[in-house]
């Protein structure tokens, strides 16, 4: 018997057939690829076999007993804490008592609930908790993250900017040579990189991976890096600031002073104004300055959680949507 068999399944969204009388049966045992183009509705039927999303047509049968484990293609607003815990919740109730679990491993039982330190134990006395609690550490490690550190990502525009990437250079320097609670990526820019690297094997002394300090010539896989980030460091520029609140990411903002009639020292005042940024001025401002700044916002997680919220608050997410009608509505 199949563990999993979709039998003539339809499903349509807005408008459009994704998925019409498709059949498919997982076996036991096996594993199985999807591989489409962007569109095609792979994600759609993600959700249908893990239960979010209802056929409009058609029968799911899953064999009884059988776990479903599902990871979003982008973090949901209400994810919060270490890598580790958003990683295990893909378990369910398993993987509730692994994250718990981590907690007792590292030292810091004193922040579980009664309830959640005896499921931990209960799971850990078993014998499997152990081996699980290591697969997920494996998988944490395959990715590059750092299961206990926030993410901070530096970006200056696709070809660099040469000031800032001088302020980085200092700023990455001293969290290496301090062990900064954080991990790092940053893009140099294309014509930056080279100069910037040889700058930091000069100015350095501490290995720059082994103290999470990543940095690239390009960011190609913007979209998973910025799911990812707890902080962002970057110019002002209107679609910068458009994805940034279409995520809620807490940023600090360097307007560019030379941009036309000062445009984005504007738009970082108004995400200033309402709490979702921290601006600070490129005149005077050092890789020691911006280093402090970031470090203190990230050791104060209620101001972030709270520029978080106000990032989402300014963001408009069906911007598209919004243009599609307003040009319709014109040539009517």
């Amino acid at each position: 018997m199949a563990l999993l068999s979709l039998q003539g399944v339809t499903l349509n969204l807005g408008g459009k057939t994704l998925l019409d009388t498709v059949d498919l049966h997982v076996e036991q045992g096996e594993r199985v690829c999807l591989v489409g183009r962007n569109g095609v509705g792979k994600s759609s039927l993600m959700a249908l076999l893990s239960g979010d999303l209802t056929p409009d047509g058609g029968t799911i049968v899953r064999t009884p007993g059988v776990t479903f484990g599902h990871m979003p293609q982008a973090v949901p607003d209400h994810w919060s804490g270490p890598v580790f815990g958003v990683v295990a919740s893909g378990l369910g109730k398993e993987g509730e008592a692994l994250a718990a679990a981590h907690l007792i491993a590292t030292g810091r039982e004193d922040q579980l609930s009664a309830a959640k330190l005896a499921l931990a134990r209960d799971l850990l006395q078993s014998g499997e908790g152990w081996e699980r609690h290591g697969d997920i550490l494996e998988a944490i490690n395959q990715l590059g993250l750092d299961p206990e550190k926030p993410l901070v990502v530096s970006v200056w525009g696709s070809l660099g900017a040469s000031y800032m990437n001088e302020i980085m250079t200092a700023f990455i320097t001293r969290a290496a040579v301090t062990g900064a609670p954080f991990s790092l990526i940053h893009s140099a820019g294309r014509n930056g990189y080279e100069k910037m690297h040889t700058a930091l094997l000069e100015k350095c002394p501490a290995d720059l991976a082994a103290h999470g300090m990543d940095v690239r010539p390009y960011i190609y896989d913007m979209p998973l890096v910025m799911d990812a980030a707890d902080l962002v460091l970057c110019r002002a520029g209107a679609s910068t600031l458009s994805e940034l609140t279409a995520l809620g990411v807490p940023a600090i903002l360097v307007p560019s002073p030379n941009v036309t009639n000062h445009h984005q020292e504007k738009n970082a005042a108004v995400l200033g104004e309402h709490g979702a940024a921290l601006v600070l001025p490129e005149e005077g401002l050092d890789g020691k300055r911006l280093f402090t700044e970031a470090a203190a916002l990230l050791r104060d997680e209620t101001r972030l959680a709270a520029m978080h919220e106000a990032s989402l608050r300014l963001g408009v997410r069906d911007a598209t949507e919004r243009i599609y009608e307003t040009v319709m509505a014109l040539v009517k």
